[in-house]
């Protein structure tokens, strides 16, 4: 089976350019995963904490308000800070109440252009220690109460096999 491998130095050389996209002129292919570093109202980067069970694909995702019920809480644009001079890169957001309660399971992080969906990933919640992608001191989020993300960390592969 053949294996495609990238250095990590070469991975490191281009994160800023994943996260960040291109500055000055924005082409869709370089649209950011999680980067606000564009002030366009057409633009938008996501973090949601959801609440329910998570999706296994992305078949059910038709727009970025596809799971609106399941939205416990929202970061966009400027409350998503991303340091991409590194793999894993790190994520953080600001302190923001939440605007339901429930049982936080799944996030998902979306790239979104005028309401449509470029780039996004999900994954699962759970306490510290669990395990999960993403983990909070406590998964019973309580609409009002202030919840922030402090080191959401995505890995970028550097070896496929395909």
């Amino acid at each position: 089976m053949p294996t495609m491998e990238l250095s990590a130095g070469f991975i490191t050389t281009y994160l800023p350019r994943i996260y960040g996209g291109a500055e000055g002129t924005i082409a869709l292919s370089t649209f950011p995963l999680l980067n606000s570093s564009y002030g366009s109202a057409s633009f938008v980067r996501r973090l949601t904490i959801m609440k329910g069970t998570i999706p296994s694909n992305f078949s059910g995702f038709a727009n970025s308000s596809s799971y609106a019920s399941d939205v416990l809480i929202t970061y966009t644009n400027a409350e998503i800070t991303t340091v991409s001079t590194s793999n894993p890169t790190t994520t953080f957001t600001i302190s923001k109440g939440a605007s339901l309660s429930g049982t936080a399971t799944w996030f998902w992080a979306a790239s979104i252009y005028n309401g449509a969906l470029f780039n996004q990933f999900i994954g699962t919640v759970g306490v510290t220690g669990s395990g999960a992608d993403l983990e909070i001191n406590d998964v019973n989020v309580v609409s009002g109460n202030g919840y922030r993300v402090l080191n959401l960390k995505i890995q970028i592969p550097t070896s496929w096999t395909y």
